[in-house]
């Protein structure tokens, strides 16, 4: 008996903390397009610090509307910093606002996009490139 709830809990557990994960992804997500700029900003860091996981939810704004969730998409993955994060910035790289192409220059990976940012009509977007290449 006390074997058999041992499994049971093994099992249960992890299922539950990685549900109570993709629920806390969806609530950060949806928190992205308030429009409290504070609001916005804490859950960038909070999304920040779940990683790959956040990462598909995050490249999936690239096209959204809204360019202050890009923006702040775009600044979550540079900060994530994973393999993962760096490609799905590239989909950032060619944004319509500066603010979201410097964002995604922090932190993409080496290569044809960042060279592209690199010689970006608006100098903080070369700026944030040339850093990155550095």
């Amino acid at each position: 008996m006390r074997a058999a709830l041992l499994v049971l809990l093994a099992v249960a557990v992890p299922a539950c903390a990685e549900e109570s994960r993709r629920d806390a992804i969806e609530e950060e997500m949806a928190a992205l397009e308030s429009t409290d700029a504070g609001r916005r900003r804490v859950a960038a860091r909070s999304l920040a610090r779940f990683g790959d996981e956040a990462v598909p939810r995050l490249a999936a704004v690239a096209g959204h509307r809204a360019g202050t969730l890009r923006r702040e998409a775009a600044w979550t993955l540079a900060e994530i910093g994973t393999d993962g994060a760096r490609l799905a910035l590239e989909r950032f790289a060619a944004d319509v606002l500066w603010t979201v192409r410097a964002e995604s220059a922090r932190g993409i990976a080496p290569g044809p996009a960042l060279e592209l940012l690199a010689r970006d009509p608006v100098w903080r977007v070369r700026a944030a490139a040339v850093a990155r290449a550095s």
